[in-house]
């Protein structure tokens, strides 16, 4: 009777956690295809994302991130993966007026996928600092495939140990990083120069220094999120 019991608790659980996996497997099939519909099957974009899959195919970014971390991140951590969609990415890039002849900088860059679309589809320089050398490694091996490594790169680091370089549009998944990192960032963000442009998801930058232009909602692998569209004052 006790086996029975138990057989009864663990079920609901079991059950939930299958109809989550279904849920989220349906939802970000049909991301996948509709970012693909988005960008009118151009030859660029589907090649970015054979690279991408070819390179993770057998080890996607949360399972480097718990190797790297040793085990799960838990929710206040930094060590926590979300990206962006690719036509979201444009959007985000064509409405601060990502320029070629600008440079593009992605605060904890994951894949890289942020940097590799400045580069690719914006002919922008672009550069990704990741705390994790194996994405830094394979970033750089897509980035060299699709013939843009002459204006994009990637460094392995921890940026709240760097100092931070100068760049036009600042891109920040705020999402994914803790109170403490985003206060760490947002002293040594608002010392770049007046007129610097910042994406973040989710959540702004605060402060007198940062001026929130626009915000809206969009799509990414999670769900949708507000993007704030910010400067530097």
């Amino acid at each position: 009777m006790k086996f029975i019991a138990k057989l009864k608790e663990s079920w609901k659980p079991a059950l939930s956690s299958l109809i989550c996996g279904v849920g989220n497997f349906c939802y970000l099939s049909w991301m996948e295809t509709l970012e693909l519909i988005k960008s009118g099957f151009s030859a660029p974009v589907l090649r970015l994302k054979l690279l991408l899959w070819q390179a993770y195919r057998f080890s996607p970014p949360h399972r480097l991130i718990n190797r790297y971390s040793q085990t799960p991140a838990p929710p206040e951590s930094d060590m926590i993966y979300g990206e962006p969609l690719v036509f979201t990415l444009r959007h985000m890039f064509e409405t601060v007026k990502l320029k070629p002849e600008e440079t593009m900088l992605d605060l904890g860059c994951g894949r890289g996928l942020g940097v590799l679309v400045a580069g690719l589809l914006f002919q922008a320089q672009a550069l990704g600092i990741e705390l994790i050398p194996e994405m830094v490694a394979r970033a750089g091996e897509i980035a060299r495939i699709l013939g843009i490594n002459d204006r994009v790169a990637f460094w392995a680091g921890n940026f709240l140990e760097l100092e931070i370089p100068q760049a036009q549009v600042i891109y920040l998944c705020w999402t994914t990083f803790s109170p403490p990192t985003r206060a760490d960032l947002e002293a040594k963000i608002s010392l770049l120069p007046a007129g610097t442009r910042i994406i973040s998801l989710t959540h702004p930058l605060k402060g007198s220094k940062f001026k929130t232009r626009k915000t809206e909602k969009l799509y990414f692998t999670w769900g949708k999120a507000t993007v704030y569209y910010q400067e530097i004052v």
